[in-house]
Parts: C-alpha cells; structure tokens; sequence
C-alpha cells in the first residue's frame, strides 16, 4: 500500500509538472505571437507612415512640375505673343514704307515723261518694272538677304540717274568680312538713298555722287551713304522754305522700324545723320545705319 501511495504521489507530481510545463509553453507562445503582432502593427504603422510621407512628397513634386509646366508655357506663350506682335508692327511699317516708295517712283516716272519723251521713258518704265518685281518679291519677307538688298538699290540709282540725266554718279561697296547669307529688311536703306538724291546732291548746281558702303564693326552690320550734296541742315531749310513742301515720312518711320527690330532682336538698332565739314565749308551729308547680324536662307528669285 505504501510503494502504491508513493507511486500515485510521483504520478500526480508528474502530471502536474506536465501540466505546468505545457501551462508555461502555451504562455511563451502566446508571448511570442503577442510580440510578432505588436513588431506587425509598428512595421505596419511605420509602412503607413512612410507612404504618407513619399505620397505627400510625390503629390508636392507632382503640383511643383504642374506649376512650373504651367508657367513656362504662360511665358512661352507671352513671349511668342510678343514677337508676332512685333513682327506684325514691323510688317505694318514695311508696307507703310511700300506706297511711300512707289508714289516717288511714279513721280518719277511722270517727270522723265515730260522731260525726255516717249523713248526715254519706255526704257524708264522697264528698269522700274524690275525694280517693282524686285520689291514685290521681298514685300512679304521680313529680311532679304544683302546682295539682293544691293541689287535693288543698283536698279533704283540707275533708275534716278536716268531720270536726272546722270547728274550724279554713285559706287556700292559691300566688305569681303560680310557672309552671304547676312540679311537686312527690306525697303530700309533705299529711303536714305532717295533723300541723298532728291536733298541733298538735285540742288547743287555741279553734278554730285553718292557712296553706299556695308561693312562689319563691333558684330554689327553697318551701313552709310554719303552725299557731296548741300548738306542736311541747308536740304531741311530748303523744305520748310519751299511752297510745295510736304512732310516726309521717311525718316519717322525708318527710325520706327530700328526701334521694332531692337525690340525683336534685342540688339541695337539706330541711324545717325551727320553733316561733313571741311574748314566749316559744308561737303554733305552722312548716314550710318547699325543694324543687328541677322541671317535668312538665301532663295534664288523667280522670273516674272
């Protein structure tokens, strides 16, 4: 009976330490699954946080590139805005410039009629027929390339010489350093060449002559046309004395279209009118044009 108590004794003690020991393993495994769910829910809280944080970050990116897209196109749109706007304005000069032109040819035309007759006059009408041609053409262009700026004035001297039975001669320089394809607008120089005439070298009572030159200086393209006239200040006399003066629209809008093309080029533009003196004896007059390197691709003209 004894070695039976003993026995039931070890059994129970054995059963509760089983007991114990499976109370304990459970309370670990709970432990351990509550720690793996509390590293869970932190590296899930941290995982929120951090996609928080790079959406709020992408989100602000994203406005950023929208804002600057946005406002670089605004600006791109001023500015192209602008430019047309300048190139339309310059236009508009240019064909102001058109009828003023060709209202001095046509009367040109009628006082080489009156002055030397029907045969004279046809060979008259055909060099100004090719000087018409020549204009027409570049009327639409915003530059035209130098040699046939130089082209056009040619045919218009020739023109004015036949007209004042070659009171004048003139000459056309144009430096080797100037590339080909260097333009210039159209209808800008000749003006000046006109009032060196018509001003300038007509009321002298001696035959006259007038140099065009183009040269380079400090990256600019350079014109000037100088007379041996009466002078500028004298020529300005003469037309406020005169009875049939009228107000010339030249010089007003030829400094206009330099302002244009300082604007659009954002290079200097200008005309300088300057008086040649010798002893303070009056020898004439000189124009420089400085006008901004611009360039256009040179086309042959078409035949008409």
């Amino acid at each position: 009976m004894k070695d039976s108590l003993v026995n039931d004794e070890n059994i129970r003690k054995s059963v509760q330490t089983s007991m114990i020991y499976e109370f304990e393993k459970k309370q670990l495994l709970n432990d351990e699954e509550a720690e793996k769910q509390s590293i869970l829910v932190a590296e899930r809280a941290k995982s929120n946080k951090m996609k928080w944080i790079f959406g709020s970050l992408t989100a602000l990116l994203l406005v950023s590139m929208i804002f600057l897209v946005n406002n670089r196109y605004e600006l791109k749109k001023r500015l192209t805005l602008e430019k047309e706007l300048a190139e339309y304005e310059q236009k508009a000069l240019h064909l102001q410039m058109n009828p003023h032109f060709v209202f001095n040819c046509l009367g040109s035309i009628s006082s080489f009629i009156v002055q030397n007759g029907t045969d004279s006059a046809i060979k008259y009408l055909s060099k100004f027929s090719k000087l018409m041609r020549l204009t027409l053409e570049y009327s639409k262009a915003s530059l035209i390339p130098i040699d046939r700026e130089i082209e056009s004035l040619k045919n218009y001297l020739e023109l004015e010489q036949l007209r004042f039975n070659h009171r004048f001669s003139f000459r056309i320089d144009k430096n080797t350093d100037i590339e080909d394809d260097v333009s210039l607008p159209p209808l800008l120089i000749q003006p000046c060449v006109e009032n060196a005439i018509i001003h300038g070298i007509i009321p002298k009572n001696e035959n006259g002559s007038i140099e065009i030159a183009f040269f380079m200086r400090e990256n600019q393209l350079i014109c000037t046309i100088t007379d041996d006239g009466i002078g500028f200040n004298r020529s300005k006399k003469n037309k406020e004395n005169s009875v049939m003066a009228h107000k010339s629209m030249a010089l007003d809008i030829i400094k206009k279209r330099l302002e244009m093309i300082s604007s659009s080029t954002s290079q200097t533009a200008t005309i300088s009118i300057t008086e040649l003196k010798d002893q303070n004896i009056i020898k004439g007059t000189k124009v420089e044009l400085k006008l901004p390197l611009q360039y256009t691709e040179i086309r042959t003209p078409v035949n008409i």
